[in-house]
């Protein structure tokens, strides 16, 4: 009797052993890298586009000196179509994670953590923006985004504490299907074009109302400015592009929503 019960304990604990290994072999482990890519973040041109070109200025100088982006979550979404096992849409993992852009680590690629995703086809993902809520940086407390930088010789400071989420999609258009293999996501920001919609905002009309030199354009900023950072979040639109591999493609693409 005692060999028999002995043998179904270890008949029980090799099931188990082999779920577990099923279980496992269901998930992908994914890296998620962050990278900044484009021109020299200290100091480049930014061509404005056609749109919103005058006859007096068909290029504008940006030079950006502070960067910060705070991605309170990170959402994985999945195409809810195919016939794989996972039957939820998208999944979260929660940060937050603040990002300087122009610092080393992001211009040669920071790791932001590895998540363990199902085996589906994974069709995008989804930085949700929002205030970061810490206070040991204090450029960025009770903040979305911070950009220090100046235009054409003058400087400017831009901050907001609105939420966004963004889209980012693959720079080729197409999912990609986790099959349990290890895995390396690039999410880029393209410098070049973020500096682009800097050039195209309509700086002209802030105003350095307390007289420091520096324009404010801010939710609570100094210088009565604050309805221009009610759509600063905007300037985020078309930085982002994702791969799986890492070659510095400065391809489109992002949405917002």
């Amino acid at each position: 009797m005692k060999r028999v019960t002995k043998l179904l304990s270890i008949l029980v604990a090799l099931v188990i052993f082999l779920a577990s290994c099923q279980k496992i072999s269901d998930r992908t482990n994914a890296r998620l890298i962050f990278k900044a890519t484009g021109s020299p973040s200290k100091s480049a041109s930014a061509d404005i586009p056609t749109t919103a070109k005058s006859s007096s200025a068909t290029l504008a100088v940006i030079t950006l000196d502070d960067f910060f982006i705070n991605v309170k979550d990170i959402e994985f979404e999945f195409d809810d179509d195919d016939d794989d096992l996972y039957d939820d849409d998208d999944l979260e993992f929660d940060g937050p994670y603040l990002l300087d852009v122009l610092s080393p680590e992001v211009s040669n690629g920071i790791v932001l953590d590895d998540f363990s995703l199902p085996n589906a086809i994974l069709e995008e993902i989804e930085f949700n923006i929002a205030p970061y809520r810490w206070k040991e940086n204090d450029k960025m407390a009770g903040r979305s985004i911070y950009v220090a930088f100046t235009k054409d010789g003058t400087a400017y400071e831009l901050w907001t504490n609105k939420e966004k989420e963004i889209e980012i999609e693959f720079d080729d258009g197409q999912a990609r299907h986790l099959t349990g293999d290890n895995i390396r996501f690039y999410v880029n920001i393209s410098l070049d074009k973020f500096k682009a919609n800097l050039g195209s905002m309509p700086l002209g009309t802030a105003v350095d109302g307390n007289g420091d030199g520096i324009i404010q354009i801010g939710h609570n900023d100094p210088d009565g400015n604050s309805k221009l950072a009610n759509t600063l979040l905007d300037v985020l639109i078309g930085c982002f592009d994702m791969d799986d591999d890492d070659d510095d493609d400065d391809d489109d693409d992002d949405d917002d929503d």
